[in-house]
């Protein structure tokens, strides 16, 4: 892949949280992303993954192996199986009332 690929020497996104997000993962600006929406209480978000595919899931395709690690911010579903093969996240969205723990106490999921 890296023979073939495109190095990328200065990439910009002007967003943070969600909206950078969206674009990180999907690979389409901000405004791209239709599907992606706060809602809800506190950390509420959903995404509709029909509509909002991510890009590591083309490389499952490809049959490359795939994982997320980090935070979790972008809807209750994470993607596991999906996008990616393996998978260590805090989703806060799946557990509202623990979002505020951002240094202690993470419900930490592994693959699903």
């Amino acid at each position: 892949m890296a023979k073939r690929g495109i190095r990328f020497r200065r990439g910009y996104f002007g967003a943070w949280c969600m909206p950078y997000r969206a674009s990180f993962l999907t690979g389409h600006l901000q405004h791209g992303v239709q599907s992606m929406r706060m809602e809800g209480e506190y950390p509420g978000i959903a995404y509709d993954p029909q509509e909002c595919r991510f890009w590591p899931s083309v490389f499952r395709e490809q049959g490359y192996h795939t994982a997320h690690i980090g935070k979790w911010h972008t809807g209750t579903d994470t993607g596991h199986g999906r996008d990616w093969d393996h998978q260590i996240v805090w989703n806060r969205p799946a557990h509202p009332e623990n979002a505020r723990n951002y240094f202690y106490d993470q419900i930490i999921s592994f693959n699903g």
